[in-house]
């Protein structure tokens, strides 16, 4: 999506590139209908995303994932589980690879989380933040475990 400053620049450049604009179907268009609109970036689409096809994060070593994701403005939420499928218990999960959903840089936000298997449940909770290491969201998941989580965080772009 894009950033405040993006749809800024493209705003001005209706009016710059088309002294006079009296078309109102020409400026809904931009502020509208385009991809990167100001709509788009306020009542954008949720994606769904899982290990299968990712774009937005990076999984670690045994984890699969299914995750929806809504950013609305600099805010995003993210929902939904991840399984350990491995024996060893795990703590940073996902690496998000992309920029348009890292969070502020310096800030840790946390989340709930539920984790469990067959015989063992429990309440958990997951964090995610931005720092010189990179960005990730963190829980405690043990071997063989899913963990069932939201967390709500804001970004920079």
């Amino acid at each position: 999506m894009a950033t405040k400053q993006e749809i800024i620049d493209k705003i001005k450049s209706v009016y710059t590139l088309n002294t006079g604009v009296t078309d109102w179907d020409e400026i809904e268009s931009y502020l509208i209908e385009a991809t990167d609109s100001i709509l788009e970036n306020i009542y954008g689409d949720t994606i769904i995303e899982t290990d299968a096809a990712p774009s937005i994060f990076t999984p670690v070593a045994g984890i699969e994932y299914n995750v929806s994701v809504q950013k609305v403005g600099r805010s995003v939420t993210i929902g939904g589980f991840i399984v350990n499928t491995s024996t060893v218990q795990k703590f940073d999960v996902l690496t998000i690879s992309d920029n348009n959903f890292k969070p502020t840089f310096g800030k840790k936000y946390y989340g709930t989380a539920f984790t469990g298997n067959s015989s063992n449940q429990g309440i958990s909770s997951v964090s995610i933040d931005n720092n010189i290491i990179g960005s990730s969201i963190s829980t405690n998941i043990l071997g063989g475990q899913i963990l069932k989580f939201s967390i709500t965080y804001n970004t920079e772009l």
